[in-house]
């Protein structure tokens, strides 16, 4: 599935299950979700903060610690923030739902640009994991 189909799933589970969620979305992201006019008042985008999504939204959820804060992040934003992945395990937010798009791309302004070490047999989940995140799926197509 490509990055605006999962945006496009995310965004209606959100409008089904959460509507007033705070939505953190970063570079690739962004864009599907602006495509899709997924312009509320609950969506924050983490730009210029490459690498900071997963940061944002788990000050988020700790500032507001019975919402459910959703953050879809990407690929290079992660890897250039790697050890967010332990701070958010660590912190245990109760709602936090943490999205990555590995998608192996890095966007960079006008282009899109291969992410470096980030192939598709680099697994995110198992890093997350590894972290402490005590739930971890991988999906990659919409049933």
């Amino acid at each position: 599935m490509n990055v605006r189909e999962a945006c496009a799933a995310i965004a209606a589970a959100r409008r089904n299950l959460c509507p007033q969620a705070p939505l953190v979305s970063t570079m690739s992201a962004m864009h599907a979700f602006d495509d899709l006019g997924v312009n509320d008042d609950m969506r924050l985008d983490a730009v210029p903060l490459m690498g900071g999504a997963s940061g944002l939204g788990l000050g988020i959820a700790l500032m507001q610690p019975h919402a459910t804060v959703i953050v879809v992040d990407g690929d290079a934003s992660l890897l250039m923030e790697l050890g967010s992945l332990v701070t958010v395990a660590n912190a245990k937010p109760k709602h936090f739902v943490h999205f990555l798009m590995h998608n192996n791309t890095q966007f960079s302004s006008i282009v899109n640009l291969p992410t470096p070490a980030a192939e598709h047999d680099c697994n995110f989940a198992d890093m997350a994991r590894a972290a402490g995140y005590p739930h971890v799926m991988q999906i990659d197509q919409l049933h």
